[in-house]
């Protein structure tokens, strides 16, 4: 199974080679308006799985997600922060995450807690549970376990969760551009005015 990393110097690759027969090459190169539609699209098949089917499909759709991100983040950098809004559970998740990607298994690890989760705050995600979800994927490393158990990024996971609500964020997604909350003129979701907004903040 190939981890974050691996998958991202694939599409690195990829993109690099300029070759007109892939898929992930010709995504690049049709700009920021295809790819920015592409992962709206990508995000309501997200909703839709998770409130209609099934784990598996969900993580599909999740991963799906997350590609067409990586692909968005060549034209701009995509910084993702976890937020723990949902109590200690969520708290213990983040961290967990967190070591995870010290283990170069953060995309791995998010498409698991997503395919086990429960309902909030039943306890599912002790830090014991954790280490074990890591372990199946394997990482086992003494080193990912302490970080769990010692809470390494509890530090910073608390301060992201702090940083939300100056910021008025009360739910995910939430973008900002350069550090400025995009406000949508609307509820609905308009690529032109998002690719705008993307543009501008590239001058």
């Amino acid at each position: 199974m190939k981890n974050f990393d691996d998958l991202w110097q694939e599409l690195d690759s990829r993109i690099s080679s300029a070759d007109p027969e892939s898929n992930t090459y010709r995504l690049f190169s049709s700009g920021v308006h295809s790819i920015g539609k592409k992962i709206m699209e990508e995000a309501g098949e997200v909703w839709l799985a998770a409130e209609y089917q099934g784990k598996e499909e969900l993580a599909t759709e999740i991963a799906q997600l997350i590609y067409h991100l990586q692909v968005m983040a060549k034209e701009a950098k995509v910084v993702y922060h976890m937020a723990s809004f949902l109590g200690q559970e969520s708290v213990r998740a983040s961290n967990a995450s967190y070591c995870a990607v010290d283990e170069g298994r953060f995309l791995d690890f998010h498409k698991a807690l997503y395919q086990v989760q429960g309902n909030e705050n039943s306890g599912l995600f002790s830090n014991e549970n954790l280490i074990t979800i890591g372990n199946k994927l394997g990482i086992t490393s003494e080193t990912f376990a302490d970080c769990v158990n010692d809470n390494k990024y509890g530090d910073f996971v608390k301060k992201v969760a702090e940083s939300m609500k100056p910021n008025n964020v009360e739910g995910t997604p939430t973008v900002f551009i350069n550090g400025t909350r995009w406000e949508r003129s609307s509820s609905e979701f308009n690529v032109d005015e998002f690719k705008a907004a993307v543009e501008a903040a590239k001058r």
